[in-house]
């Protein structure tokens, strides 16, 4: 039966996702997603700990940035650099265009898309970015040898608060969809996973408005430099993705995509209505 189902399920993908493709069609896909997706807050990103190599190089610089007047700091041990980022919207995304989606599963009824972002001319979008605020922290403390911390004096926390921005240029997507349910009139769509997969490194610009005036630059190029590295990249991207596959978030798509799929197979009279594919078309 799973064989049957995949051939019925990829027949009807053929012949639905060229749609998706076509300006014409009242599915076409960067409209459905710049309806609901396009700009799209997805809330807060805690990144956390960056990774170890960048994080120890930024740590250095941070503390021996931030050490007032005759005094030498060096960071804690074993503590990196945390970023947060906060009240994130990304714009963008509905440049966007599906290859040929591939039916499977064991009941050939998993659905996996790849798609493809910022391959489509003016005036759609050129880039995806991202924008939000942006908490940089560091713990220190002071030394007088330059590796160990000073006996009895306390360890302090450097926060730097601010804006940032990041700009990506090519990137891609895969989406594994679930059809929960398929028969006479009845379609049912239900998105399992979301993985989104930008073209690493893409540039991330920073305003920390809480430096001095004529100290900012100086920091915002030490943010910049820690945070435009594969290393740092992937982790925002991680936390990104967390937040994509958000159960409600997954719900919401698959609502949206069952309902655009219902309405056009009804339109066209393309549903199965008998257990061969023939039937579809």
């Amino acid at each position: 039966m799973a064989g049957s189902d995949q051939q019925i399920v990829q027949q009807l993908l053929d012949k639905f996702y060229p749609k998706l493709n076509d300006p014409s069609s009242s599915v076409y896909l960067p409209k459905i997603i710049g309806e609901k997706y396009d700009p799209d807050n997805v809330g807060d990103l805690p990144v956390g700990a960056l990774p170890s190599d960048p994080g120890e190089k930024a740590a250095k610089q941070i503390c021996a940035a931030v050490a007032p007047f005759g005094e030498a700091y060096i960071p804690t041990p074993g503590v990196s650099p945390t970023i947060d980022l906060q009240n994130v919207t990304i714009a963008g995304l509905s440049n966007v265009k599906t290859d040929r989606p591939i039916a499977g599963g064991p009941d050939g009824r998993t659905i996996t898309a790849e798609v493809q972002f910022l391959t489509l001319p003016a005036p759609l979008p050129q880039a995806v970015t991202g924008t939000g605020n942006f908490i940089l922290d560091q713990q220190c403390c002071t030394t007088t040898d330059g590796t160990t911390c000073k006996s009895g004096v306390s360890k302090h926390d450097e926060e730097g608060k601010g804006t940032f921005k990041f700009t990506i240029k090519s990137g891609a997507a895969t989406l594994v969809i679930k059809i929960a349910d398929l028969a006479p009139g009845v379609l049912t769509l239900k998105v399992s996973s979301v993985e989104f997969k930008p073209v690493l490194p893409f540039e991330i610009t920073v305003d920390i408005t809480t430096a001095p005036e004529k100290a900012r630059q100086g920091f915002n190029n030490l943010a910049e430099g820690t945070l435009n590295t594969n290393e740092a990249q992937s982790a925002i991207i991680m936390q990104l993705n967390k937040s994509l596959n958000d159960d409600n978030r997954l719900s919401g798509l698959g609502q949206i995509l069952t309902d655009k799929a219902d309405q056009y197979l009804r339109d066209n009279h393309l549903y199965p209505f008998n257990g061969g594919a023939e039937s579809l078309f």
